[in-house]
């Protein structure tokens, strides 16, 4: 019995002494610690500035250029520009940027310009082309520019309808730069549409009827089901003004068409009066008690055999008040 006692001791002695000679329990919570000890976050770099810009357009003479104007940077697609008068382009790649402007009745001009980060305001002044239409000078002081079309561009923009070419073509005159024309050899209706529903308006187009030349129908206030006015112009020298459905509200004749001289008309609707001004001075005018008061406007063209037309400087105006032609300057007054 002395010899097992003997050695349970010895056990428990030799316990106690492995037991003393490990970490002590505070050792072994500082250890836990430094292995569970969380890696610190890295340091964010600072997102740069990105390159920003505003863009507008001046005239020469100081004017703010919105009508039928764009801006395209770095063969990107072109961005319209509204009333406003600004593009805004943002997060640019690089500081130097290729800019093209466009515009109605200026010539179309590129250049690089070198941005800041942030925002920039960038001015481009255009110059004026003397082929195409102003803006503004195209209306009344106070009205509203609708539709310009010169076709310097050689297009028919925002015109729907079945003219194709051979039908019609875009030719050079000397003096007058790209206009329309309408070949009256080819057989067959043609139709041109532009769309946008316009209510007190003038309506100008140049003319030039070639000897005989087939009827067209200068359309204004059209709605469908409904009718519309019509300017009226017969090969010959017919014209006049008509309310469909209906007869003629107005007629009167021109002079025969000699193929060579241009004529100015002027279509104009204000509150029920109808009127053609021919080389600014009034040629028919009419009241309408019951009238079309908008609608669309659209051209008709018929291929009869026979001279030919061709048409430039569509211009429509909304009016605020009837439509008087501008001054005519005389020597005394230059």
């Amino acid at each position: 019995m002395k010899k097992v006692y003997i050695k349970i001791f010895i056990v428990l002695l030799l316990c106690t002494m492995f037991a003393s000679c490990g970490p002590s329990p505070e050792a072994i919570a500082t250890m836990t610690a430094s292995v569970w000890t969380p890696t610190p976050e890295p340091t964010l770099t600072p997102t740069p500035i990105p390159y920003d810009m505003e863009v507008s357009l001046i005239g020469e003479d100081g004017e703010n250029i919105t009508f039928g104007a764009s801006i395209e940077v770095s063969e990107s697609e072109p961005l319209m520009m509204d009333d406003s008068g600004v593009v805004e382009i943002l997060n640019l790649p690089a500081s130097d940027v290729e800019i093209s402007a466009m515009a109605q009745g200026y010539e179309p001009l590129t250049e690089t310009v070198t941005l800041d980060r942030g925002m920039n305001s960038i001015s481009i002044t255009m110059k004026a082309d003397p082929n195409q239409i102003n803006p503004a000078t195209a209306c009344p002081e106070g009205s509203k520019v609708i539709l310009i079309e010169d076709f310097e561009d050689k297009k028919l923009q925002n015109w729907e309808g079945q003219v194709t070419r051979p039908y019609y073509d875009f030719v050079e005159i000397e003096g007058r730069g790209t206009v329309l024309k309408i070949d009256r050899t080819i057989e067959g209706p043609a139709h041109l549409a532009y769309k946008e529903n316009i209510g007190n308006m003038v309506w100008h187009y140049d003319l030039l009827r070639e000897p005989e030349n087939g009827p067209m129908w200068m359309r204004f206030h059209e709605e469908n089901e409904r009718g519309a006015y019509i300017s009226v112009h017969f090969g010959g020298k017919e014209f006049g003004l008509q309310k469909e459905p209906g007869p003629f509200i107005a007629d009167r004749y021109v002079q025969a068409s000699d193929g060579e001289t241009w004529e100015k008309w002027s279509i104009v609707y204000f509150d029920g009066s109808v009127e053609a001004w021919l080389d600014d001075e009034l040629h028919v005018g009419v009241y309408d008690d019951d009238p079309y008061t908008d609608g669309s406007i659209s051209m008709d063209f018929y291929g009869i055999s026979g001279g030919n037309t061709h048409i430039d400087n569509l211009v429509v105006c909304e009016l605020a008040e009837l439509y008087t032609p501008p001054a005519v300057e005389t020597a005394d007054e230059e």
